[in-house]
This record gives structure tokens, sequence and C-alpha cells, in this order.
């Protein structure tokens, strides 16, 4: 947010696009697991 916030001549575009590729690449890694989760949640015994 930083980042964006003070971006006002385009000075950190290069580090916004690093930033919001590696936020991209978690989220690729990560979904999986997150998908995963309820259906686990529903073998777990109670």
């Amino acid at each position: 947010m930083a980042l964006v916030a003070t971006n006002s001549f385009g000075q950190n575009s290069p580090a916004i696009a690093a930033t919001e590729a590696q936020y991209g690449e978690m989220w690729a890694r990560t979904r999986p697991r997150c998908t995963a989760m309820p259906a686990r949640r529903r073998r777990l015994p109670r």
C-alpha cells in the first residue's frame, strides 16, 4: 500500500510490479491448501 500511495511520478512502478508478482505466486501456491481445508474439516471426527 505504501508503494502505491507514494507512486505519484511512477518511480515505484517496478517495485509495485515485483510485489504484485510475488503476491500472485504466493496465492498460486496457497490456493490448493485453502480450498482443501473445508473438505478436511468435514472428515474430522467430532
